[in-house]
């Protein structure tokens, strides 16, 4: 189940290879992000202005996030200074979207079949 979190951003403490899984954040900004537990993950996207790569965080010990890379986008490298923030992607939009069209069409299945 995907948690979310508001206005959360912060910068890269370290730079990051395209196949790290932690991000180092600056300090005391972690708590600005959800902590996942079993089963849940936040998006969060990494910026330089011109790239971004959507990763998928699965866990948060202080300020330092656990991800999945390349849930949206490529993954690639970054520099320290890359601006990580919480976001609504295109993703999560075509999820809400889609348990939208299946409740509204088994809200209509329902009334026609069993009133």
């Amino acid at each position: 189940m995907q948690v979310y979190s508001n206005y959360a951003k912060t910068q890269l403490i370290t730079g990051v290879s395209d196949t790290d899984t932690s991000l180092s954040i600056k300090a005391t900004e972690g708590g600005l992000f959800q902590d996942p537990t079993v089963g849940e993950f936040e998006l969060v996207t990494l910026t330089d202005g011109l790239f971004w790569e959507v990763v998928k965080v699965t866990d948060r010990v202080n300020d330092v996030l656990t991800v999945t890379r390349g849930h949206e986008g490529v993954a690639r490298s970054w520099l320290a200074g890359t601006v990580v923030k919480a976001s609504i992607t295109e993703d999560t939009m075509n999820r809400l979207l889609q348990r939208e069209e299946v409740g509204a069409s088994f809200a209509l299945f329902a009334y026609q079949n069993y009133r």
